[in-house]
């Protein structure tokens, strides 16, 4: 399994899914539940990783190593899901404060076409003819975002 950063990455909540998904079609989980507790397990053990000085990486030796560890310890539980409310708790923060500078931007962006137009001595107004709409789709651009490459052993 590699880890990286990457543009176009499926969305953060959507990755353990897709872990589970391969920890059973590779054999590594009897059934959903089991390849929850393992993905749990690889999660801390990665999380646990970062926090070390040195190399930061999941050898597939270190990755079967863990895959065949019984469930998380209490206090190892206890760790992962104090760990899992900061993050949603992050999550929603940033959500929030993405919002607030989407509207700010609006909001500048409106003020600055006002003044400028003012300096020029454009009036604004408003039209209510109607207007072809334009429709095309473009492509969205996301911050680097969490990317998992399984490689088989």
């Amino acid at each position: 399994m590699r880890f990286e950063w990457s543009v176009g990455a499926p969305e953060s909540h959507q990755v353990p899914r897709q872990i589970a998904r391969l920890l059973l079609d590779k054999g590594h989980a009897k059934n959903a539940a089991e390849a929850e507790e393992k993905h749990n397990r690889l999660f801390l053990f990665v999380l646990k990783r970062l926090t070390e000085k040195g190399v930061k990486r999941l050898s597939a030796d270190q990755c079967a190593e863990q895959l065949a560890l019984p469930p998380l310890s209490e206090e190892d539980q206890a760790t992962l899901e104090n760990v899992v409310v900061r993050l949603r708790a992050l999550e929603s923060r940033v959500g929030a404060l993405e919002q607030g500078l989407q509207r700010t931007t609006e909001t500048l962006d409106q003020h600055l076409q006002q003044h400028f137009a003012k300096q020029a001595g454009v009036e604004p107004r408003l039209d209510y003819g109607t207007a072809t709409p334009i429709i095309d789709v473009q492509p969205l651009s996301r911050t680097a975002e969490c990317l998992i490459e399984w490689r088989s052993s």
